[in-house]
C-alpha cells in the first residue's frame, strides 16, 4: 500500500505540473485524479479478496481431506447388553495420532454393574481419553473393553451409545427451547412436565418456570445463559435420559462448590441402580463413590475404595491431603 500510495502523489505532481506548464489541460487532473482513485481501490480490493481466496481455500482443503474420509469404526450386530453383570477394560492402549508417547498404557480394570466409580489425577492423566473410549469415540490401540465377554466392538453403535449417557467438559448448547435442551435425550418424555421440571430442581437450576423459554442468542426472543446454568442444563439432560452407564466428565467447572455437592449428591441418587463413572477435580466428592480409579500419565496407579487408597496409596493421599488443606486454609 506504500508503493501504491508512493506511485500516486507521484502521478498526480506531474499532472499538476504538467498543467500548470500549460501540457495538460485542467480538466486532466480531474481525470487521471479519477484513475488513480480507481485504480488503487481496485489493487486495496484485490489484495483483500486475495487474502480471502487464500482462507477459503485453506477451509476447502479440510472440507474435501473430511468428506473423503472412509468409514472406520467397526459396527457389530448385536444389541447392547443391558443385564450386564461386568465391565471391564483389559490391558487397554491408547495414543492420539502424531503423537509420540501414549495417552493411555496398559489400562486394566473391572466394575461391577451399578457401581459407581471415581476417576482422578492430574491434568493429562487420560481420564477423559479413557471415558471417551468407554464411549466409542476411539478405538483402543491395543487391547479391549468388553461388557462380560463380549467386546463393545460386537453391538451396534448407535443401540450401545443410545444406552450411555455422558456429559463432558464440552458440553453442547442448544438454541432451542428450554424443554427440548433437556428432553434430547428422551424425546419420549418431552411433553411430561412433572419429570422435566424435577430434573431442572436436582441439577439446581433456578430458571424453571417457563419450560418453553427459546434459549440461545442466535433467534429472535432467545434468551442466552451464564456458563453455570449451561452447564447446569447439560447435567439436566442427562438426568433425563434413561441410560445404563453415566458419565460426569467434570462438568461442574463453573459452579459452586456447594452447588456442585448437591447436584452429585443428587445424581447419585437418581443412578442408584445404574453404573456411574464421574471425573472430578474436587476429591470431596469421591467418598460417595464405590471405588476410586487412579491416574497418572496414563497408567493406573491405584483403584480401591477411598479409605483403603489413603491408607495404603501414597500418591492419592497426597493429593487427597493437598486439596484438603487447600479448602481449610481458604
Amino acid at each position: 500500500m506504500l508503493i501504491t500510495t508512493a506511485i500516486s502523489f507521484f502521478v498526480f505532481y506531474l499532472v499538476i505540473a504538467g498543467t500548470l506548464s500549460g501540457v495538460y489541460l485542467v480538466g486532466s487532473i480531474l481525470v487521471f485524479s479519477s484513475s488513480i482513485l480507481y485504480t488503487t481501490q481496485s489493487i486495496s480490493q484485490f489484495v483483500e479478496n486475495s487474502s480471502m481466496l487464500y482462507d477459503t481455500l485453506l477451509f476447502m482443503q479440510k472440507y474435501f481431506s473430511f468428506i473423503s474420509l472412509h468409514k472406520t469404526y467397526h459396527d457389530g450386530s448385536m444389541n447392547f447388553k443391558k443385564d450386564f453383570s461386568c465391565l471391564s477394560f483389559s490391558n487397554v492402549s491408547f495414543k492420539y495420532p502424531n503423537n509420540e508417547t501414549n495417552a493411555l498404557t496398559n489400562i486394566t480394570f473391572s466394575v461391577d454393574n451399578g457401581e459407581k466409580i471415581a476417576i482422578v489425577g492430574e491434568n493429562g492423566s487420560g481420564k477423559t481419553t479413557l471415558m471417551k473410549l468407554l464411549c466409542r469415540f476411539y478405538k483402543p490401540l491395543d487391547g479391549q473393553i468388553k461388557l462380560d465377554n463380549i467386546s463393545i466392538e460386537n453391538f451396534l453403535l448407535k443401540d450401545y451409545r443410545k444406552n450411555i449417557g455422558a456429559v463432558f467438559q464440552d458440553y453442547s448448547k442448544f438454541d432451542l427451547t428450554l424443554r427440548e435442551n433437556i428432553a434430547i435425550s428422551n424425546l419420549k418424555d418431552i411433553t411430561n412436565d412433572d419429570k422435566l421440571k424435577s430434573v431442572l430442581a436436582q441439577a439446581e437450576f433456578e430458571q424453571r418456570d417457563n419450560l418453553d423459554t427459546l434459549l440461545g442468542i442466535h433467534f429472535e426472543g432467545g434468551k442466552d445463559l451464564s456458563g453455570g446454568q449451561w452447564q447446569k442444563l447439560a447435567i439436566a439432560r442427562a438426568f433425563f435420559g434413561n441410560f445404563e452407564i453415566v458419565i460426569l466428565d467434570e462438568p461442574t467447572a463453573s459452579i459452586a462448590p456447594r452447588s456442585e455437592y448437591e447436584i452429585y449428591k443428587s445424581f447419585l441418587q437418581l443412578t442408584k441402580n445404574k453404573t456411574v463413572f464421574f471425573v472430578t477435580h474436587r476429591l470431596s466428592m469421591v467418598e460417595n463413590a464405590d471405588k476410586v480409579l487412579v491416574l497418572r500419565d496414563g497408567h493406573i496407579i491405584g483403584f480401591d475404595t477411598h479409605e483403603i487408597l489413603m491408607q495404603n496409596n501414597s500418591y492419592y493421599n497426597e493429593l487427597y491431603t493437598m486439596q484438603a488443606s487447600q479448602f481449610i486454609d481458604e
